[in-house]
């Protein structure tokens, strides 16, 4: 059942409790003027997280946080390119033994989060959720720069460490 509701209504966070309480899989599409957030869930957890905002990638980061150099990355997305672009780059990393899965989680948490926090601060505009499935990590082709997490993440958390900086 499709679920669409203005933010005036039903708050961006609310809105996501709802799905995470419920434990709904499907995409959630916030839109806001020209601004867009999808979220995809899988068992109420949040697995894929992109706005049409200004955001960092997941590789950025990375180099940023001297987790990876700028070498490791350039290889990694060279090594992507040879594989036609459907491999994920994290996994590439992880493979080449540049970076832990650890970190690699850490650094797309703070991905999500930062997607999230966007939203958060608007007081207008339209939610729309759409059941529908989300496959396993493997299954699906996304853009490179992006990440489909195999477990997810638990909406609460990401709520509440995105609400924490926004304040």
């Amino acid at each position: 059942m499709t679920i669409t509701a203005d933010i005036e209504d039903l708050t961006v966070a609310d809105f996501m409790m709802m799905l995470a309480q419920n434990q709904k899989t499907g995409q959630l599409t916030i839109e806001s003027g020209d601004e867009r957030l999808k979220l995809a869930f899988r068992d109420g957890h949040i697995v894929y997280a992109a706005s049409t905002g200004v955001r960092e990638t997941v590789g950025a980061m990375l180099v940023r946080r001297e987790l990876i150099s700028e070498e490791q990355l350039a290889e990694a997305l060279r090594l992507q390119a040879e594989q036609g672009g459907t491999a994920l780059l994290g996994q590439i990393l992880i493979d080449m033994g540049a970076v832990t899965a650890e970190d690699l989680t850490r650094v797309v948490y703070l991905q999500f989060q930062n997607v999230i926090r966007e939203a958060l601060a608007w007081t207008e505009g339209v939610g729309t959720y759409e059941p529908m499935d989300i496959p396993d990590l493997g299954e699906s082709r996304v853009d490179p720069q992006e990440v489909i997490l195999e477990t997810g993440f638990r909406t609460e958390q990401i709520l509440l460490g995105g609400a924490a900086e926004h304040d």
